[in-house]
């Protein structure tokens, strides 16, 4: 009754005129609470509800709860919170992942960088309320968006945590049709998980994965809009860059972990690294200090020459170290041995070896006074030195990736054990000849 003589005197209500009496029992709070519920759906709704209880609630049902509780934002259409299809099959989500700069790679923190566009739509006839009358479409911001629209909450999950990312643009356009597009511009750092056993003559697969942070797979389906090869597109992204583009893919994937359940959208670039540059900063200026060392054994034997022939190998080998130290700093710990290191292990080992057998030729000349041998072993040095540096940077520029442990143990014990071979022959025949020597004297 007094529901009824409220709604007969008053067109609008406000709940602090309402006084509370006869609080003195839990009963009369009870059916106080109870009235104040019933004058807020009277004031929420125009026509009377009728209540029905179901086993499980259909769409409309639960648009009738998002009406009577909006939550704290009075703006807040209440259709947001329910997707198109509430209830029912789920809501396909197609998308289109544009990267419109590719911005480099950080190998040491295994992430990437650039500026893409996302594209998302989806059918939704119940923001064509937004259109005015006498257009056909309407573009909205994203503020305008999240009170008057639903949206499936679809981010970038593999961005960096403790990167960056910088929303350039954000809008959202809505037809007469009911289709919703939304169109986002983001910089971000990604995170990827590079392969570098071939550095430099690597493949990197870089993504940007896309997925709802709501819903799961039985709520929400990602789909490509296109899942053709879109290369072409985007070549011009490494043009300017160290890398050739082998592919560039939409893809659409499925994941199950336990109670996780997501569709995801992919956007896969396949990249392929161009040598050149590490060629230039690496690999030909370690050749040219190896050939530097080698030069040891073209100076004369004077001992005006014995401190220049030192001094040179030292150099190249000293030079040599921090030139490797230089190229693989920027590169993360590697489960087993890239290319690259391979290369700088065998080159100073290479410049090591011409260290040492200088030492021993210098040794033969001038403390065990025998020159002529002195000259001999550094001619045969002369011919011998070449022909191994050609074959063991032969075998590393055709080993496989599979190879390079197997290869780097074959290098280091065929160059160590040759080194000692020729080092003690040679040493035997000079002992020979100092002890004729010293029976020439005597006799």
């Amino acid at each position: 009754d007094l529901t009824g003589n409220w709604l007969k005197g008053h067109s609008k209500c406000s709940l602090a005129s309402y006084n509370v009496t006869n609080s003195s029992s839990m009963q009369d709070m009870g059916a106080t609470v109870l009235a104040v519920a019933l004058l807020a759906t009277a004031v929420a709704v125009t026509e009377p509800v009728t209540c029905q209880v179901s086993s499980a609630p259909h769409a409309s049902s639960l648009l009738a709860i998002a009406k009577t509780y909006q939550g704290p934002s009075p703006s807040l259409h209440p259709e947001t919170q329910l997707r198109p299809s509430e209830g029912g099959a789920p809501d396909v989500i197609q998308f289109s992942v544009l990267p419109k700069s590719f911005m480099g790679l950080d190998f040491a923190a295994q992430t990437w960088k650039a500026d893409v566009v996302i594209s998302l739509s989806w059918h939704d006839n119940r923001a064509t309320r937004l259109i005015p009358a006498g257009h056909s479409e309407i573009t909205v911001s994203e503020e305008s968006a999240a009170n008057g629209l639903w949206t499936p909450d679809v981010v970038v999950t593999n961005i960096d945590l403790e990167g960056s990312e910088a929303v350039i643009s954000t809008n959202f356009r809505v037809n007469n049709r009911g289709i919703v597009n939304k169109t986002q511009r983001i910089i971000c750092r990604l995170v990827a998980d590079f392969r570098l056993q071939s550095f430099p003559y690597d493949t990197q697969d870089l993504y940007v994965k896309l997925a709802s942070r709501t819903y799961m797979s039985d709520d929400l389906k990602m789909e490509a809009m296109s899942t053709a090869d879109t290369s072409a597109e985007v070549s011009d992204l490494f043009s300017d860059v160290n890398w050739v583009l082998n592919s560039a893919k939409q893809l659409t994937v499925e994941e199950e972990d336990g109670a996780l359940r997501k569709s995801r959208g992919e956007l896969m670039l396949s990249i392929t690294h161009d040598p050149s540059g590490i060629y230039s900063s690496s690999v030909l200026p370690a050749v040219l200090l190896v050939i530097l060392s080698y030069t040891v054994f073209l100076m004369p034997m004077d001992k005006a020459f014995v401190m220049p022939r030192v001094a040179t190998g030292m150099i190249a080998f000293l030079s040599l170290l921090t030139l490797s130290q230089q190229s693989l700093d920027n590169l993360p710990p590697i489960n087993g041995i890239c290319w690259l290191e391979l290369f700088d292990v065998l080159c100073r080992f290479l410049v090591f070896i011409t260290v040492v057998l200088n030492i021993f030729v210098e040794v033969i000349c001038y403390q065990w006074y025998l020159p002529e041998m002195g000259h001999r072993v550094s001619r045969e040095i002369m011919m011998l030195y070449p022909v191994v540096t050609v074959f063991t940077l032969g075998i590393v520029f055709m080993a496989k990736e599979s190879w390079y442990l197997l290869v780097a143990k074959f290098l280091r014990i065929f160059l160590i054990c040759g080194s000692l071979l020729f080092v003690s022959v040679w040493s035997r025949i000079a002992a020979l000849q100092m002890k004729e020597n010293s029976m020439e004297e005597k006799s």
